[in-house]
């Protein structure tokens, strides 16, 4: 059946099992049975599979551009570098789905769920994903720049090495996830909860993190530079060897916090809360608004180099 063109739905249904590199473009398969189904590199370019099942299908390269899949189940199905670029997946579920190196760029994907998916090096940039749920998902290498994540679960989530420059994060759930060595360059996380996140190495500049709670997470060598952490809670954080210049700490509270090596020139530090924070091997001579009252209740040694006057 290579090649050949099926254009009723219902022989479609009956030949599942065959449908490797059909040319199916703009067909109508919504509401279909299609769990199982041989859909390797098979060309379904704008059709409609709304409600469809497609549990366990083989979906490997195949062209879903600018389909409509909302509300089908992808449960288990196989989607590696499968393109769904500017296609519709809202309310979709695609729990457990293999999709490395699959395409989903300008796809709105608002709650979709992508629980266990493995979604390794994929596309997702400039996507609408609003309330999705991608907890336990392994989202190495993702590229999510520029989408709208508000709202999504991210818990438990492996972000290591994402790209997220210029993603909206606000009131997504980014609890227990691994985000170390993700690019966040201009990420909105706004009163973000970032709590047991590891955010380790990665790039947060210019990065939003206005009021965020980021208490105990590790921010060792990360990339802050131009970060705004006005108000944010930043107790008994890592920034060791953590690049500060021109981070905007103001009223920051800092309780605890390490900056062993980190860089902090230009940083301000007008009104921060420095109680038992540890400013041991850091130097402290180029930052601005740190006064003596914030100093002396830090944690500081002859390894600390202060401001003139201080």
């Amino acid at each position: 059946m290579e090649g050949e063109v099926l254009p009723d739905k219902e022989k479609i249904i009956a030949n599942k099992n065959s449908l490797a590199g059909m040319e199916l473009f703009g067909v109508d398969l919504s509401g279909a049975d299609l769990s199982g189904a041989n859909l390797v590199k098979t060309r379904l370019t704008e059709a409609n599979l709304s409600g469809a099942n497609l549990q366990g299908a083989d979906l490997q390269g195949a062209d879903l551009i600018r389909a409509n899949l909302s509300g089908a189940n992808l449960t288990g199905a196989n989607m590696e570098k499968t393109v769904c670029n500017s296609a519709l997946l809202d309310e979709a579920k695609l729990t457990a789905v293999y999709a490395k190196n699959a395409l989903f760029s300008w796809t709105s994907m608002c709650g979709a769920d992508f629980r266990d998916a493995n979604l390794t090096q994929a596309s997702m940039n400039e996507a609408r994903i609003r309330d999705a749920d991608f907890s336990g998902a392994t989202l190495e290498d993702i590229n999510f720049q520029r989408s709208d994540l508000r709202g999504s679960n991210l818990e438990h989530a492996n972000l290591r090495a994402a790209y997220l420059d210029g993603a909206n994060l606000v009131e997504a759930n980014l609890k227990q996830s691994n985000m170390s060595e993700a690019y966040l360059v201009q990420a909105n996380l706004l009163e973000q909860d970032l709590t047991g996140v590891n955010l380790s190495q990665s790039d947060l500049t210019r990065a939003n993190l206005v009021g965020a709670q980021l208490a105990g997470v590790n921010l060792s060598g990360a990339k802050l530079t131009e970060a705004k952490l006005k108000q944010a809670q930043l107790e008994n954080v890592n920034l060791s060897r953590a690049n500060m210049l021109e981070a905007n700490l103001t009223g920051a509270n800092l309780t605890g916090a390490v900056f062993e090596k980190a860089i902090l020139s230009e940083t301000n530090f007008k009104k921060a809360k420095l109680k038992g924070t540890d400013l041991r091997n850091v130097d402290l001579r180029f930052v601005d608004n740190l006064e003596a009252d914030q100093v002396a209740g830090a944690l500081t040694d002859d390894t600390t180099q202060l401001p003139p006057g201080l």
